[in-house]
């Protein structure tokens, strides 16, 4: 009760993030912040096939995606609440 409580900011930090990333999807969706230069990615078919799938699942979480070739995705936007890096 009396003891000493050790609390690392930057993970105190994360879970602010988190828990507003919650609330605001439990809400209705995550706003999406577009990116100036979208982001390539290669997989596997199979993954870009499941992940074109949930493509309406991962826009109201704040990320849009769009197929390119059965192997490669670009990512359009992202969650407008997290950090971006300076």
């Amino acid at each position: 009760p009396q003891g000493l409580v050790i609390v690392d900011a930057h993970a105190a930090h994360e879970r602010v993030i988190y828990e507003r990333y919650k609330a605001e999807l439990a809400a209705g969706g995550i706003p999406a912040q577009a990116l100036l230069e979208p982001i390539a990615i290669t997989l596997l078919e199979p993954e870009v096939s499941f992940l074109v799938q949930a493509a309406d699942d991962l826009a109201a979480a704040g990320l849009r995606i769009e197929p390119v070739s059965p192997t490669q995705l670009r990512v359009t936007a992202a969650p407008s609440l997290l950090p971006r890096d300076e």
